[in-house]
């Protein structure tokens, strides 16, 4: 039986999240071991790492629509950059 794209895409995304997980759990023991809970470079770096699964959650969903990925990630792209400007201009 031939494997479908998605089982192909889920095998190759199943090993970006062990990865992102394994990055994530080794800053939690990194920020406990330096005492570094009150510094901002732990919750930037948890929160990227969020937002880096986030993105590739609704890659997976939209894999068989290529066109329809392409617009919903710009529309992400173009709202988390008018967040951004919001936030710096107040």
């Amino acid at each position: 039986m031939k494997d479908k794209p998605v089982e192909k895409s889920l095998h190759h995304l199943s090993w970006q999240t062990r990865i992102y997980a394994i990055l994530a759990i080794s800053v939690i023991i990194a920020a406990h071991v330096f005492d570094a809970w009150n510094s901002n470079w732990v919750l930037a770096v948890l929160v990227s790492l969020a937002v880096i699964l986030f993105f590739e959650s609704f890659e997976l969903h939209f894999k068989g629509n290529p066109k329809v990925w392409k617009r919903f990630r710009w529309l992400l792209i173009i709202a988390a950059l008018a967040i951004l400007f919001l936030t710096l201009v107040s």
